[in-house]
């Protein structure tokens, strides 16, 4: 919700317009808008639940020597976390996550009844994010792998701003994939950022079998 203090003319109406919210507060006349709500269906939600509500059904039909390996293999292998750390999954956990990018980066096709066998060929050593130098709204990223990425393996990006001066406006997430290349150094350009916004990103090399490594990250303002 937004709120504007001594709003033009907004000493001359009252109530409810289009979304905006005419009142007294405390002696100063003010105007507040409530952002109408996320439609849904132009989200990826219902893509989400799908593949849950898909991966739920899934897990009541696994066997359970199938179930003992996941269990297993959670036990073994703790998540990292954003803060340098990690947490530990049950078996149920590790075979909804896994499977969950696997089906979001390959489709249905994908899924996986056992978990994997070798860890990921690469994770990410360092990632460095500066001002793009093509489009407005652009920012080119480098990242060096610490193993030797392939090409059927991605690199997830966790996008949040934007921040400062101008650009300054309701703070949002978004994630983007896009394809590992084989070798050790990869660049990308993300577009359709705000011009001139401040970034965080976020990055982490993800297998084709849904293992995710640990995250990388740096800030940078998109091109003006």
């Amino acid at each position: 919700m937004a709120k504007v203090l001594g709003a033009l003319h907004s000493d001359q109406v009252k109530g409810s317009y289009s979304g905006m919210t005419f009142r007294m507060y405390r002696g100063m006349q003010t105007l507040s808008r409530k952002l109408r709500p996320v439609r849904r269906y132009r989200t990826v939600q219902p893509i989400n639940r799908a593949i849950f509500g898909h991966l739920s059904r899934s897990w009541g039909l696994e066997s359970d020597e199938n179930r003992a390996l996941w269990d297993f293999w959670a036990s073994q292998h703790p998540i990292p976390n954003g803060f340098g750390g990690t947490f530990q999954l049950d078996g149920n956990q590790a075979y909804m996550m896994l499977n969950h990018s696997t089906i979001r980066l390959d489709g249905y096709a994908a899924q996986q009844s056992a978990p994997p066998l070798v860890l990921p060929p690469a994770t990410i050593d360092t990632m460095v994010a500066v001002t793009g130098v093509g489009l407005a709204g652009d920012i080119d990223i480098t990242i060096t792998h610490l193993g030797t990425g392939i090409a059927s393996d991605f690199n997830e990006y966790r996008i949040v701003g934007p921040f400062g001066g101008n650009s300054r406006r309701s703070v949002a997430s978004r994630y983007v994939f896009n394809k590992t290349t084989a070798g050790n150094v990869l660049t990308a350009t993300i577009s359709d950022l705000f011009p001139g916004g401040g970034y965080w990103i976020r990055a982490r090399y993800i297998a084709d079998d849904g293992q995710p490594t640990n995250w990388a990250q740096d800030y940078a303002v998109a091109k003006a």
